[in-house]
């Protein structure tokens, strides 16, 4: 009799154990069905850059401007009409071209100047103070008025504690207008040329204060200026 106990609590446990182990498998089987996949590895972030990003008006291709165009005889250095040292400068040639706009050249102390181009304008200033104040820019805006654009133009140059419309001025035998204004740290002197298409402007920022050599060899090579229209 007790043997016989024995072996049925011996049968009852085997079969307890068997029921446990179908039931942890069904609950094992259902979690593998109900447990979404695990998500792939999520792509790493963009790395922003500071950098500024060009943006061209014209399409996808970047505009060409210096060293494009082309140059009547004129010759490849000359010496730049300065008080002191008369640095020698090269000739720069360029285009507007692509905007619709003349060809230009001026003379321009290579050595001391570099040349930029962004969105459409060029710029020339100190290799050692890049955007600081001391630049010549030179762009074509087209369809535009001379009168109009001379209005509002310094308007994109900072707050400017002073502004001043001299008016019709000549700039390389051509009708302009002249505009001048003054920041806290610069000072702007701006010539509006009107032109078939539109207008060329060339704007001369320098440090407020007493001239120096880099900032008279500057404003020597804008008096350089010569447009040809197309």
């Amino acid at each position: 009799m007790k043997r016989d106990g024995q072996d049925r609590a011996i049968r009852f446990l085997l079969i307890l154990n068997l029921v446990l182990l179908i039931v942890f498998l069904v609950l094992k089987i259902a979690d593998v069905r109900v447990r979404p996949a695990s998500a792939p590895d999520e792509a790493p972030e963009a790395v922003v850059s500071d950098a500024p990003v060009p943006r061209f008006t014209l399409g996808d291709t970047p505009e060409q401007i210096l060293g494009a165009g082309s140059v009547p005889n004129r010759p490849q250095e000359t010496t730049l009409p300065t008080e002191g040292d008369q640095p020698t400068a090269s000739l720069i040639s360029g285009s507007f071209a692509q905007r619709g706009g003349p060809d230009f050249s001026l003379y321009l102390d290579s050595r001391t100047f570099q040349l930029i181009e962004n969105e459409g304008r060029c710029y020339f200033c100190p290799h050692d103070e890049l955007g600081a104040k001391l630049y010549l820019e030179l762009a074509f805006l087209p369809e535009t008025d001379a009168q109009t654009v001379a209005a509002s133009l310094l308007q994109d140059y900072g707050v400017m504690e002073e502004t001043e419309e001299i008016g019709a001025a000549e700039f390389g035998g051509r009708e302009a207008v002249r505009v001048q204004g003054q920041s806290v740290e610069t000072q702007l002197d701006a010539y509006v040329i009107p032109i078939d298409g539109g207008c060329v402007t060339a704007v001369l920022c320098t440090p407020g204060g007493a001239e120096g050599p880099r900032t008279a060899s500057l404003r020597a090579s804008l008096e350089t200026l010569e447009l040809y229209e197309n």
